[in-house]
């Protein structure tokens, strides 16, 4: 007899939701408003700040991720500052999947002043 191991896809529903950086304070992101998150070459404001606004606003002590990367969304901005906050599921630790993402670029289309841009996502697989 033939044994099959058969895996179950459960799809995620999901939608960013814009923030205003600016105004909105569960993010406390004042000291890094107006600048490029992700500058050619230099990743740290990413890495190293914004990754601490995540921990401090999803009060985890989990894995939470940081990278700089382009969105196929976001054409005309060419890196966009991403966290995610990954959690393990199923016994023991099966599956690592992201349950809440936050993306963050400096907008430079609006006039006078470039402005920063925020939007995040809460996964749920139910």
């Amino acid at each position: 007899m033939k044994q099959y191991l058969v895996m179950l896809i459960i799809p995620a529903v999901f939608a960013w939701n814009d923030f205003d950086p600016y105004t909105d304070p569960r993010y406390d992101m004042q000291h890094l408003l107006d600048m490029d998150l992700c500058p050619p070459g230099n990743d740290s404001l990413c890495l190293l700040r914004v990754r601490e606004v995540a921990y401090k606003y999803r009060h985890v002590n989990e894995k939470v991720d940081a990278d700089c990367e382009h969105d196929k969304e976001l054409p005309n901005v060419p890196r966009v500052c991403w966290i995610r906050h990954r959690k393990h599921f199923g016994f023991p630790n099966f599956q690592t999947r992201t349950i809440w993402e936050m993306q963050c670029w400096l907008d430079t289309t609006v006039k006078p002043k470039p402005k920063t841009k925020c939007r995040a996502i809460q996964i749920d697989y139910s």
